[in-house]
This record gives C-alpha cells, sequence and structure tokens, in this order.
C-alpha cells in the first residue's frame, strides 16, 4: 500500500495493532521524522492507550537560546538542517518534561550530552550492548517499526542506511509468532545499497513516499580537531598493519585517526618524520609505518565519512567475500551517519564500488557467530578496533558512556563487542582513544581518575 496522507498512515497503524504501540523505529538517521511525529501528536492527548518509542540516537539539532544566538546560528542551521527540518516532537517534550505519562521514550544509545540532566529520559535509558538490543524488543513486545529506506530501479527496497536491527528483529519476531507491523517511509537521498539490506517491497505492511513524507537527512556538522586530537589519531595510526582489518568508532579522534592514515599511505616521508618525534612504547603491540599496498578491509557497526575518506585514498581495497554472496566486500557495516559529502559519494558510487559495500545485521558485524564462523574469522585478519572512551581509572577500567554519579552521556553501544572480539582472535587489538584532560569552564581536569565508578 503506498501514497496515504501521514494521517491516513497513523490510522492504519493504529486500526492494524491491538492495545498499546510499542514502535521501533531506528537508531540515528532511518527514522521517519513527520511518520513518528504525526504518530506522536495524535496520541498524545489521547491518555487511554500507551504509545512507547523503542529507538537510539534520536538526532536533535542544536539548540540556542537568545535573539543574538539565532541571528547567528540561523543561516547556518538552514544550511545544515534545511529550512524546515523537522525535529523529533518527542525530543522536544522530553526535553522540557513535558511527555505524558502514558508516553514513554526508551533509547540504549543517546545523542551524547542531551540528557545529562534529565531526570525522565535518564530513568528511561536502557544499558544494552548493540547485539543484546533485538531479544530485547522482542521481550518488551515491539508490535511495530517504522523506517526509512531507499527504492532501487527494480522495485525492491533497501534498509540502506539502517540493517542493523531491523532484519533480526523481523526474523525473531516471526519466529516468535508476534505480530510486527511494518512501515517503509521512501527517501529520494538514500542510496540504494544491496546484499543483505535489498528485500523485496512486500517485506513492508505499508510504504510511504510523498512530498507529505519528505524530510533534510540528518547531517553531522564537520568541526575542526583540536591539536591534541591529532596527536591522538598520529598515535593511534601506527597500530593497524597492511592487509588487515579496520573498525572506527564515532567521534573525532576516530577522524584525527583515519586523517592520519591517510598521511601515513600518502606522505610516508613526511609522517615517518612527525611519528619520529613521539615517544615509544615497548610494551604496546606491534606498530606499522609502511603504505598500505595489499589495504585495509573495513569491518564497522557505524560507517561514517572517514571510510570515505579512506577508500578515496586508496587505503580502503582490501576484499574478502563470503559464500553466498556473488560479489566481494571492502566494507561491511550496520548502519551509516555523516556529512552531506558522504551521502553525496553514497548516492554517487559506481556499480562496482556500490556492491563493495555491504550493510548487514549488526549480529554478523559485532559478533563472530555465523554459520561459518571459520570464514569470518579469517576474513577479520590483522584486526584493530579503535573507538573511545570518556575517562580511564588507575586501574585500567574504562568510563566510556556514564559519569561516575551515574548519569548517562550516550550509552555502551557495540564498544563491548570490539573488545571481546579482539580476545578471541588471535591476532587483534582493541585500543580506547582518550582525551588526558577536559576543561570544566574554570580549570582543567584530568581524565586519568582513581576509581572507576560506572565502568563500560
Amino acid at each position: 500500500m503506498r501514497n496515504m496522507s501521514l494521517d491516513e498512515a497513523v490510522d492504519f497503524l493504529l486500526d492494524r495493532v491491538e492495545g498499546p504501540i510499542r514502535i521501533g523505529t531506528p537508531l540515528g538517521l532511518g527514522k521517519p521524522n513527520p511518520f513518528l511525529n504525526r504518530l506522536y501528536e495524535r496520541m498524545r492527548p489521547d491518555s487511554s492507550r500507551g504509545l512507547e518509542f523503542y529507538t537510539a540516537l534520536s538526532l536533535d539539532p542544536p539548540r540556542v537560546k537568545g535573539l543574538l544566538a539565532e541571528n547567528f546560528f540561523g543561516p547556518f542551521a538552514e544550511r545544515q538542517f534545511g529550512p524546515n527540518y523537522p525535529r523529533l516532537s518527542y525530543v522536544n517534550d522530553v526535553l522540557k518534561n513535558k511527555l505524558p505519562d502514558h508516553i514513554r521514550v526508551y533509547e540504549f544509545f543517546v545523542q551524547a550530552g542531551l540528557y545529562k540532566n534529565n531526570p525522565r529520559a535518564q530513568a528511561d535509558y536502557v544499558s544494552l550492548n548493540y547485539t543484546h538490543v533485538v531479544a530485547n524488543l522482542v521481550e518488551r513486545g515491539v508490535n511495530c517499526i517504522a523506517q526509512l529506506v531507499a527504492r532501487g530501479p527494480d522495485g525492491r527496497l533497501s534498509l540502506s542506511c539502517n540493517p542493523d536491527l531491523t532484519l533480526d528483529l523481523v526474523d525473531q519476531s516471526a519466529a516468535k509468532g508476534r505480530t510486527l507491523v511494518k512501515i517503509a517511509v521512501v527517501h529520494e537521498g538514500l542510496p540504494f545499497l544491496g546484499g543483505p539490506a535489498a528485500v523485496p517491497a512486500d517485506y513492508f505492511d505499508l510504504i510511504l513516499e510523498g512530498p507529505e513524507h519528505a524530510q533534510e537527512l540528518f547531517a553531522i556538522p564537520r568541526m575542526p580537531f583540536e591539536v591534541s586530537d591529532h596527536l591522538i589519531g598520529l598515535h593511534a595510526s601506527q597500530l593497524p598493519v597492511d592487509d588487515g582489518t579496520l573498525q572506527i568508532g564515532i567521534g573525532a579522534l576516530a577522524e584525527a585517526l583515519s586523517y592520519s592514515l591517510i598521511l601515513r599511505h600518502e606522505r610516508n616521508a613526511l609522517y615517518r618524520q612527525l611519528v619520529g618525534r613521539l615517544p615509544s612504547n615497548p610494551m604496546g603491540p606491534p606498530i606499522s609505518h609502511e603504505p598500505f599496498r595489499a589495504g585495509l578491509y573495513g569491518m564497522s557497526e557505524m560507517v561514517m565519512d572517514s571510510f570515505m575518506h579512506l577508500r578515496k585514498a586508496g587505503i580502503l581495497t582490501r576484499e574478502v567475500q563470503n559464500k553466498k554472496s556473488p560479489h566481494p566486500r571492502y566494507l561491511h557495516g550496520g548502519f551509516f551517519l555523516g556529512s552531506k559529502p558522504f551521502y553525496a559519494w553514497l548516492k554517487g558510487l559506481s556499480e562496482k564500488d556500490r556492491r563493495g559495500i555491504s550493510m548487514t545485521r549488526i549480529s554478523k558485524i559485532n559478533d563472530l557467530y555465523d554459520e561459518d564462523e571459520a570464514a569470518v574469522r579469517a576474513q577479520r585478519k590483522n584486526a584493530r578496533f579503535f573507538n573511545s572512551t570518556m575517562q580511564v581509572s588507575l586501574l585500567g577500567e574504562a568510563l566510556s558512556d556514564t559519569l561516575q554519579d551515574g548519569r548517562v552521556i550516550s550509552g555502551v553501544g557495540g564498544q563491548y563487542n570490539f573488545v571481546a572480539m579482539s580476545r578471541e582472535l588471535p591476532d587483534a587489538y582493541s585500543t580506547l582513544l582518550l582525551r588526558s584532560t577536559w576543561h570544566d569552564g574554570k580549570r582543567r581536569r584530568s581524565n586519568i581518575v582513581m576509581h572507576g565508578g560506572h565502568v563500560t
């Protein structure tokens, strides 16, 4: 079914599901904001029927206060997010402490710091490893999903930016005989990515497209690096070895790492001069300063701008191939999120390069469990997993998501999975990137602490 209005689509969902609406919607980019907003606005005044959102990373553009700040920020916001970006209505009410009692928002990963001082959001945060989310959704009785998709020339749909949890949720719900109403919203700006992300049109119960359902894709602003970020990236760039596997987490430190990897590959003499000035660490893992001749294979829960730059630089070139895949892959990912140029790059890839990217279920990315586990282990040779952390204790405990007073800043996500995987693979190493200090507005404080508090 297609070409319904927003209100007709909401009516469709309310008629198909009995009792409370427990809706799953993707982490990050794949949320159909106009549909979710209309659903929320329709159910907000009616306390006779519950509404529960199950999601993660509900992206919210920066908010400013005051006429001067608005006049300064407004033109940038319009260029970056579009003139009428549809903010999520439930996020607005969570931030204003106006969420009705019959509506709950459960997130397993949140926009960094967005809910730091919000008691309701803190209480409804669900601490889960990425690979455990689907089982939790099934247990909690999620009965519908809604997400953005891309349409292919042959009529098929692609889960594009978010096959990460959808594929497993649909399979596990069906296996348990659970009702799951599936709603897709076609977005013209999303690239059609095949492989596991491609599904037939009848995969969904309702397909929406048209001007009323259109929205700007949320694009992350590209921020400048601090000198300390570049030095951290320079240190870390010595760890990947040629003919290896690379996973990169989210944030500026990961981008600084990719910058130094490109420097190592393209301007090797200068790179060697720079790393020659760094202190050595004889206790650390093996290091390399060579350019990448065989290349690296990307395997990361999040695909972002860094992988685009590495591919353009001729680094992301090592390919692997599964028995069921007709095409070799240079990159496997669970979800993608990045800048406008990154989305344009994905959209404009050649057929060969597009086939080299496999967006798939997170259970295939963040774990080694597979029907052909031996092949997966062989593919992930010389693996280097890079993620960021906020603080580290003197005992080596990493605090990556929660402050010592218990307030959640972001979430565990998949960090645990990659630390654990590094212990399962014989030639793999997990590296946590850390800024040694932070500034509280008055003085500089250390991120090396005596006690761990809430340890990730």
